[in-house]
């Protein structure tokens, strides 16, 4: 009882409005920069500027103008003419549709399918109606060698498909008409403008495989691929790459090394986790996708998803928290770095140590009180940037449950208490950088050097990541030191992945040698304040 009076009474000596007055303008200057920072990373990616399509269309207006006034034309003059008004037409379509995401279907199924098939067909008719396989031959032998953004790739599927010099024209004939066919339908996707009819059209064409992620969206009736469900697809395709990874064996590896690694084990390391990532976000994208929750998946370049395929949500914005570690370091830092000096200098400490109260129990409500304080202050932080987040994006994803791959399937839990979870973890080396604060304020009786020494920590603790990375000082690794932000580890950040090229590690690591260090910091602290003379 007398440790938790003990306790109590710290709170009531520390805890005032003009304090967390203070520490709540902190938090919220954090939590705006965290949030305005995730959307510098992705916002510029995901909308579409139409002044960018209008100005496509007025350059093609332009050249055909100047082409259109050639008196001799030559094919690829003609060509120009023909795919220019093609292009023009569709993008318009494209425009009228006001498509204000870059991601949407049409903009590369015009690009890719239909706008090949219009100059297929260009091609065929100058070589059955016009007699001008020759030209065509000399044209595609131009493009071949010099190719531009809407070069041609279906001359070889024209030469290839026209033998004996152009003389058996049944075969050309024949993919004119089917050519036909496919345009008409291409135009009636667009028309309909549906995703589901264009995924369907796709399956039965053979064009892309039938498999539970798009069945879900054909099931579903998906209307558009820039909502979550159709972002959840692009995002899917795009880590199939990583889930083909083969890890070498030693000897492999070592006959032709595959790239920088520092050792096969960090190649072994990296590259594991980069397939085990990929199968495992697969697994959730497709369960965000069946049951309609918008997952928090942190991706990185390594995955090979792109920002212009992400999506927002308020969860992702409210990971951020974790980085909030520093600050929370910082303010801990300013406030209780004289959590035992301040009680010399004033004098107070004879007062307390009069009292029939032994030292060690001093010592642990304090520390028990600096623990408490810790989570506080970063519970207000969740707090302040939950409300930020939810104001910007809204609350609702918030109350939908986080979707986690555990036991090799995916379940959807609580996401506060997930988040609680991990905050509790990443609060581990913390409570390393507590008890050092502890014992400076013990050893030193100094607020200012104690106050210096774990500020500059907190602010090198970042720095640490780059000295790693850079294999500067790979054995920091395995101090607590490296994980004081353990928001690079928990949301996957790019930093930390490419880091396991140059040394193998986990969160394992990082908290063993937190409870090691702060458990020796901490008997120190109690022998020397044991034997200390409290006259001086």
């Amino acid at each position: 009882m007398k440790i938790i009076n003990l306790v109590k009474s710290e709170f009531i000596k520390n805890y005032n409005v003009k304090r967390w007055a203070i520490i709540s303008i902190v938090l919220i200057l954090a939590s705006l920069f965290l949030i305005h920072y995730t959307d510098s990373l992705l916002e510029e990616y995901t909308t579409y500027d139409d002044s960018g399509l209008k100005t496509s269309i007025d350059s093609f207006e332009n050249s055909l103008k100047n082409l259109e006034k050639k008196e001799a034309k030559t094919l690829n003059d003609e060509y120009e003419i023909f795919f220019g008004r093609n292009y023009i037409d569709y993008m318009s379509i494209l425009l009228n549709k006001k498509i204000d995401h870059r991601n949407d279907w049409k903009f590369d199924f015009i690009n890719e399918q239909v706008l090949p098939i219009l100059s297929e067909n260009f091609l065929i008719e100058k070589i059955v109606n016009e007699q001008r396989y020759e030209e065509v031959l000399e044209f595609c032998d131009y493009k071949d060698k010099n190719p531009s953004v809407y070069g041609l790739q279906i001359c070889q599927n024209i030469i290839s498909t026209n033998t004996n010099n152009g003389r058996n024209l049944t075969k050309l004939e024949e993919l004119y008409k089917n050519n036909l066919q496919t345009i008409t339908d291409y135009q009636q996707l667009l028309k309909e403008n549906k995703y589901y009819l264009y995924l369907q059209y796709q399956v039965d064409h053979g064009q892309i495989e039938n498999d539970k992620i798009v069945q879900t969206l054909l099931n579903k009736k998906v209307e558009t691929n820039t909502d979550f469900l159709g972002l959840n697809y692009l995002q899917y395709q795009r880590l199939k790459e990583n889930t083909k990874i083969e890890i070498m064996d030693e000897e492999e590896y070592n006959q032709t090394p595959p790239g920088d690694y520092a050792s096969y084990q960090e190649y072994v390391s990296y590259n594991t986790k980069l397939k085990n990532d990929a199968i495992k976000n697969r697994e959730i994208l497709l369960y965000s996708t069946e049951h309609e929750i918008k997952h928090d998946i942190s991706y990185n370049l390594l995955d090979g998803v792109t920002e212009e395929i992400r999506y927002m949500n308020t969860k992702i914005k409210v990971n951020q928290v974790f980085h909030l570690s520093v600050v929370v370091m910082i303010i801990v830092a300013i406030l209780n770095s004289g959590i035992i000096s301040r009680e010399h200098s004033k004098g107070t400490i004879k007062n307390i140590i009069t009292t029939p109260v032994q030292r060690w129990k001093i010592l642990l409500s304090k520390f028990i009180y600096l623990l408490l304080d810790t989570y506080f202050i970063w519970l207000l932080g969740l707090i302040i940037i939950s409300l930020l987040a939810g104001i910007q994006y809204g609350f609702n994803d918030l109350l939908e449950p986080k979707l986690v791959y555990i036991g090799g399937e995916v379940k959807a839990v609580n996401y506060y208490l997930y988040i609680l979870k991990d905050i509790f973890l990443a609060s581990i080396p913390l409570i390393c950088f507590l008890s050092i604060l502890f014992f400076l304020s013990t050893v030193t009786l100094n607020t200012s050097l104690t106050v210096g020494i774990i500020s500059s920590l907190s602010v090198v603790s970042f720095f640490l990541w780059i000295m790693m990375i850079t294999n500067s000082f790979p054995n920091i690794v395995y101090t607590p030191f490296w994980y004081l932000d353990c928001g690079y580890i928990l949301s996957n950040a790019e930093i930390y992945v490419d880091s396991l090229r140059n040394i193998s590690y986990n969160l394992k690591t990082g908290i063993i040698s937190s409870f090691v260090i702060s458990i020796i910091l901490y008997i120190f602290t109690n022998i020397i304040y044991s034997k200390r003379d409290i006259k001086n």
